[in-house]
């Protein structure tokens, strides 16, 4: 009997432990889509963003060239710079050069543990005879995947190929349960940069160049075992099965990253930064390091826990 009980269970646990193997981790299973597409579905994010706001400020004077851009019956490839008032034309040229730069960190990791228990009790002419066999198999898998990309502007604006962005299957909300697969805030920030920009004195980690960076980091565990167990199962008359067990977990962990760096290159009349400008960059640097290295220590301190 025993022959025809455990050996499905065993048979079930190994379905379900295989099926959640990799080799090599990839996102894809988390997010539901591969990293191409993850990709591009925040360039496609930053373009619609940056058109919207593009749009708006052509609105403020010169509401009819922004209603056919809004309606596609005008382009910014097409758009003529020379229909735009002098203010307008002046603000949208120096943010032509302007760049958003991502760096992308992927950091998947896996755990498949399988273990088994089994105990025997066997009838002998003086007394019984106890046996207790267990054994184990635990496997870990890691993969760090890493890349960047850079846009300017006026080149997401008039060449990237936009169509793209239709064909993909882009939620346009937040992604509670996958965030890296949904809007992560791209709107906010080039407003934001523009605001700082224009009034607020904004500057860069090593120059005075006006750069501003989010770095966006999302953490997902998934989790899941299964423990079939049987008892008292005759093997024979002498012998029986007090208790067989198998338990097999399979853990996923992911950190998903992504730093968002949007910043204006050097516009050629801007004056040299001052020893007091640099002094105080380089304590903002230096206070920056501080808190990233404080902050890794109470991650590892929570995780060793």
């Amino acid at each position: 009997m025993f022959r025809f009980v455990v050996k499905p269970i065993f048979a079930l646990i190994a379905t379900v432990m295989v099926s959640s193997c990799a080799i090599r981790p990839l996102p894809d299973p988390v997010t539901r889509t591969d990293t191409y597409n993850i990709s591009q579905h925040i360039r496609c994010e930053s373009y619609y963003a940056l058109r919207n706001f593009v749009t708006e400020l052509i609105r403020v004077r010169h509401p009819e060239i922004a209603r056919m851009i809004a309606t596609d019956q005008l382009n910014f490839k097409n758009l003529d710079y020379d229909k735009l008032d002098n203010e307008t034309r002046r603000v949208i040229e120096r943010y032509d050069q302007a760049l958003i730069a991502y760096s992308f960190r992927f950091e998947i990791t896996e755990f498949n543990n399988l273990n088994g228990e089994l105990d025997i009790l066997h009838n002998l002419t003086n007394g019984i005879f106890g046996l207790t066999a267990s054994a184990n198999s635990d496997h870990e898998r890691q993969n760090t995947r890493s890349f960047r990309v850079i846009d300017e502007w006026k080149s997401l604006l008039t060449i990237f190929d936009h169509e793209i962005c239709e064909q993909l299957d882009r939620p346009q909300t937040e992604n509670f349960a996958y965030p890296i697969a949904g809007t992560i805030g791209m709107a906010e920030q080039i407003r934001l940069f523009y605001d700082m920009t224009q009034s607020g004195n904004l500057v860069g980690a090593e120059t005075i160049n006006p750069s501003i960076s989010d770095t966006i980091v999302f953490t997902t565990r998934l989790g899941s075992s299964l423990t079939p167990r049987i008892e008292l199962v005759p093997l024979s008359e002498l012998a029986k099965i007090t208790k067989a067990s198998l338990k097999g977990e399979v853990k996923r962990w992911d950190i998903h990253q992504v730093i968002v760096n949007i910043s204006l290159p050097d516009e050629g009349n801007k004056r040299e930064p001052t020893v007091a400008e640099l002094r105080a960059i380089r304590e903002l640097n230096r206070q920056e390091e501080l808190q990233f290295d404080n902050d890794l220590a109470r991650e590892i301190a929570r995780e060793l826990r």
